[in-house]
């Protein structure tokens, strides 16, 4: 029998943090390629962190031409969409879409299955979004579609799966201000 446990796709950052999430995830091997640390940004206030968002958007974008914005579920997609659209030229991902756009893309995770991306964003990672025993599934395959950046942005108390990481697999900004 052979185990399929080496991680290709990401970097050994991201790919420690994903599968500090998992209860089994030390049985992953990560690639040896280093990149930065996942961000982690907190606010308890939804209209502050969507601020923040919009400015990380733009900072991800200066670095690269696709920044993929994934959400717990086409609900929240759409929703994101319209918060986002007159700031920024985005595609809205849905069931029919047969390939990738460059810039910004906004998909729910069961469609992002499969697909990987340099630049993640995870929208609402917050515990009142993500809780049940659903949760730590939707939050290891959301994290293991970066390759090079993840960031995730809660608004609100972080997911109790995101709360048991190790503090030294990522970078914590809470209760964030606009500079």
């Amino acid at each position: 029998m052979i185990s399929l446990n080496k991680s290709y796709r990401s970097t050994k950052n991201i790919t420690d943090y994903m599968k500090a999430i998992l209860p089994d995830g030390d049985l992953i091997q990560a690639f040896t390629r280093q990149g930065d640390l996942p961000r982690v940004l907190v606010s308890n206030n939804q209209e502050l962190g969507l601020a923040t968002l919009k400015k990380e958007i733009q900072a991800q974008l200066a670095q690269d031409s696709t920044v993929a914005l994934i959400t717990k579920d086409a609900q929240q997609s759409q929703e994101l969409y319209y918060a986002l659209h007159q700031d920024f030229d985005l595609t809205l991902l849905n069931n029919n879409d047969q390939g990738l756009p460059k810039g910004v893309i906004i998909l729910p995770i069961y469609l992002a299955k499969g697909l990987e991306f340099d630049n993640v964003i995870a929208v609402d990672v917050s515990a009142t979004n993500y809780h049940g025993p659903d949760s730590l599934g939707i939050l290891y395959t959301i994290c293991s579609r970066a390759m090079h950046h993840l960031t995730l942005i809660s608004f609100g108390p972080l997911a109790e799966p995101l709360k048991k990481i190790d503090p030294d697999l990522y970078q914590l900004q809470a209760d964030f201000y606009l500079a």
